[in-house]
């Protein structure tokens, strides 16, 4: 998820959730949900970890983040 363009970032994290998923590619979308530059980002993580893992307090964290236009 290295990707200059945010468009591309979030592309990839979006396919995530649709794929069993390494411990290794959990932490990555947990560290992109909450440090990427770019909030359409964060919330794909955040989608693509909730599918992959069903953990109930992202989708409590997520409600409670202030966002541009409450996108979360």
């Amino acid at each position: 998820l290295k990707s200059v363009n945010p468009f591309v970032r979030r592309a990839a994290t979006a396919r995530l959730g649709a794929i069993k998923l390494s411990d290794t590619a959990k932490a990555q979308l947990k560290e992109t949900s909450t440090s990427d530059a770019n909030q359409l980002v964060r919330l794909s993580a955040v989608q693509a970890l909730f599918a992959a893992t069903k953990d109930r307090s992202l989708v409590e964290k997520a409600w409670l983040t202030d966002s541009h236009k409450e996108v979360y």
